[in-house]
This record gives structure tokens, C-alpha cells and sequence, in this order.
């Protein structure tokens, strides 16, 4: 339902809701329908939008089955991502209310990693720097809508010296705040550690590599395996003191050429850990299974090599992901401007969020008008900003891959 809150007058178009995962009986005013109870016959002269959504195990193949089990054609069906896009094509001033934004919290980093974008390329245009807590305030101040924000990004949130008053901040007025782009977790002030816990943060995803200093080092530059399991080690004490599974913790490791018989070692670390795992591919390719059995067995991937991904999917690794984050929670650099997406580092929107309010932003023609080359997969849109030199989101539009995935 993230659509229709970030969107409050799509709800307008609508007579119906059929959604089964909340247990809603209704959402803004309009009826919520379990569609194994649904009359259809309520319905049966209105086209059926579906979302499927980047946090969801449905496909919109999927979705577009369990509808038509029930008896409707399949010309009827059509990705929500359509309902938007003829919402916005229209060019009147839209009401946009993002429930969630990604801010960077620090492009600041005491690691050096072999593959890392920032440090390759001297941090891009991004600068060097770190969100201040009256920044902050003022983006919660003008944009009362925001309920989450995910703070991780391009650098290392903890070495953000107000990160302590940021979560207090985050806490007293309910938003939620998660850290899944990764942390490396290696150097994390004690008071932070028990804001975490305190503060209620969501989620944190540790990025970690391998389950000896070794393996480790060989990407993680700089970093230390041990003092990275220690802080996991008092996070979880401060945990049981405050009778809490908050944050949750997730290892997120990333398949590479040299530490692929560390996969089952760094699992059960892990699991001893109390940490769920993630896994993800190498972005910069030349990775060969030494064994896929066992490498499926353990993370649950089918492919290991990122050309390989998109030789079999027809689209790039993540990149509905990727482009999603520009219409649902836009990424914003730690100095206020606009970057869209989380993969955005060399150039922005030429806007500021700190100075301008997200909704007159996204009424900006140019924006827009990225939008909604990627919602109709249209390339009739002109518009000047980082998206029109970006691969994955010119594959995007081309494949008309995004459009499914909303």
C-alpha cells in the first residue's frame, strides 16, 4: 500500500481494494476485500490494478494467476505501476506524501574495500561529509509525512558524530529507522550501540564477508573481523538487558571469487549470532561457482555472477530495487540534494531537499518526466538529471522490466 500513501489522491480512483496480507477492512475510506471472500460481481466492470512491490515474494505472474483463479481475464489486469503512471501524465500538480526517504547519514569511511564505488572514484560528487541533526529536524519538520527513513548508504552511518541525536530525534516522533544498504560495524561508540537498542531502531544489515580475518580483509580493507563480532556481541547483551529483538541483525555477505568456502562457516556464525543472512552479488563480476549445489544449498541464489543474472533474467541485478527508490522513497545526499536512487553518486537533480519540500519536487517537470519514462516505458520523455545516463534505469524503460515490479 506504500503507492497509495506516498500518492493519497490515487485512492481516488479506486472503488476497491482486494488485498488479503494486512487483514484491512478498509484503507483511506475505500473498501478493503480479502479476495478469497470478495463478491466480484461488485466488481465485474472495473479494471483490476495489482501491486506486487519490491518487499513481497509475489511476482506480478503470480499475483496475475491468483486473480485469474478467481475468474478474471486477464485483460482486466493491469501493475498499479499503470494507475500511476495515468495519474501523473496528466501534468496537474500531484499531492505526494513519501511515507519513507533514504538520507545519507555520513559518505565518510574508515575502510578502504577493493570494489567500493566512493573510494574508486574519490567519492564522486557527493562530497565528503555528514548529515547535521538540524538538517534532520527540518526534513521531519517540512515533510510531516515521512513515518521511516534508512540512513545507510554510500559511507559508514556510525562515524557521523550526531548520530546519537538523530535517532533520539527519529524516536520521540515515531519514524522508523533502518540500516539495510550496510554498515561495516567496525567502529561504534558505546552510547550509539545502546541507541540502537534504546531507540528503537528497525533493522541493521552488517556487512561481512567471510568468517576469518583473512577472507575478511581481502575485500574489507582496513577492517577487523573481531572488533565487528564484538560489537554484534554487546549489541545483543544491551538487547536482553532491554528485553528487546530490536534492531534485528542480518549478515550481509556478498558472493565473491575468494570467499565462497567461507559461505557455510559465516552461516553458522550467524545463526550463533542470532542474525538472519542476506546474500547479494559481486557488482563487478568475474565469479565462478567452485560449487553451486552448495552455494544454492546455503544462500538460496540460483545465479552467482552478475552477467550471468542478466543473461538469464534479461535485467540487471536489483534494478527494480534500484529504480523503485526515485517514485516510493526517493534518496537524498547527506548536504539535502536530491539523488533519487541509492546507486546515484556522480551527479544529482540540481534540487535541495533541506531548502525545497519534497511534494513541489516531485511536481518539477524534469522529475516527473523521469517517472514517467520509467512507469510507460516510453523514451519520449526529455529531462535533464542523473537517470538519463543510467544503465539500469535506461534498461528499465526499455524492458518495460519496472513497470511489473510496482
Amino acid at each position: 500500500m506504500r503507492l497509495f500513501l506516498a500518492f493519497p489522491e490515487l485512492t481516488d480512483r479506486v472503488e476497491a481494494f482486494i488485498y488479503s496480507e494486512l487483514g484491512l477492512k478498509e484503507f483511506k475510506g475505500v473498501p478493503v476485500l480479502d479476495p478469497a471472500e470478495a463478491e466480484w460481481a461488485a466488481v465485474a466492470d472495473s479494471e483490476l490494478y495489482y501491486i506486487t512491490g519490491s518487499r513481497t515474494p509475489q511476482s506480478s505472474r503470480d499475483v496475475e494467476e491468483k486473480l485469474r483463479a478467481f475468474g478474471q481475464p486477464k485483460e482486466r489486469l493491469h501493475p498499479a505501476a499503470q494507475l500511476l503512471y495515468e495519474y501523473l501524465s496528466l501534468w496537474e500538480p500531484v499531492a505526494y506524501r513519501p511515507r519513507s526517504v533514504r538520507v545519507e547519514a555520513s559518505t565518510l569511511c574508515q575502510l578502504n574495500c577493493a570494489g567500493c564505488y566512493m573510494r574508486l572514484d574519490h567519492s564522486g560528487t557527493t562530497g565528503r561529509g555528514n548529515l547535521s541533526f538540524a538538517a534532520f529536524r527540518k526534513l521531519l519538520d517540512e515533510n510531516p509525512g515521512i513515518r521511516a527513513v534508512e540512513l545507510s548508504n554510500s559511507g559508514e552511518v556510525f562515524l557521523n558524530p550526531q548520530l546519537h541525536e538523530i535517532l533520539q530525534l527519529a524516536y520521540e516522533r515515531g519514524i522508523m529507522i533502518t540500516l539495510i544498504n550496510g554498515v561495516n560495524f567496525n567502529d561504534v561508540p558505546d552510547r550509539v550501540l545502546e541507541d540502537l537498542v534504546r531507540c528503537r531502531v528497525e533493522t541493521v544489515w552488517v556487512s561481512i564477508d567471510g568468517a576469518t580475518q583473512k577472507t575478511y580483509g581481502e575485500y574489507r580493507r582496513n577492517g577487523s573481523l573481531e572488533k565487528v563480532l564484538n560489537n554484534i556481541r554487546k549489541l545483543n547483551v544491551l538487547k536482553e538487558r532491554y528485553h528487546t529483538d530490536r534492531p534485528e541483525l542480518v549478515w550481509k555477505y556478498v558472493i565473491m571469487q575468494h570467499n565462497q568456502d567461507e559461505v557455510g562457516q559465516a552461516a553458522e556464525m550467524a545463526e550463533a549470532l542470532g542474525m538472519k543472512r542476506s546474500y547479494t552479488l559481486d557488482w563487478r563480476g568475474g565469479v565462478t561457482a567452485k560449487d553451486p549445489e552448495t552455494l544454492y544449498r546455503i544462500t538460496g541464489l540460483q545465479c552467482f555472477n552478475v552477467d550471468e543474472y542478466l543473461a538469464e533474467e534479461q535485467h540487471r541485478f536489483n534494478s527494480d530495487f534500484y529504480c523503485g527508490q526515485m517514485i516510493i522513497d526517493p534518496q537524498i545526499n547527506w548536504d539535502g540534494r536530491l539523488l533519487g536512487c541509492c546507486t546515484v553518486y556522480r551527479s544529482d537533480w540540481k534540487t535541495n531537499v533541506f531548502e525545497t519540500p519534497l511534494e513541489e519536487i516531485y511536481n518539477n517537470s524534469h522529475y516527473r518526466a523521469a517517472v514517467l519514462a520509467l512507469l510507460s516505458g516510453e523514451d519520449r520523455y526529455s529531462f535533464e538529471g542523473p537517470c538519463g545516463t543510467c544503465e539500469v534505469y535506461r534498461a528499465n524503460v526499455r524492458q518495460l522490466h519496472y513497470r511489473l515490479q510496482l
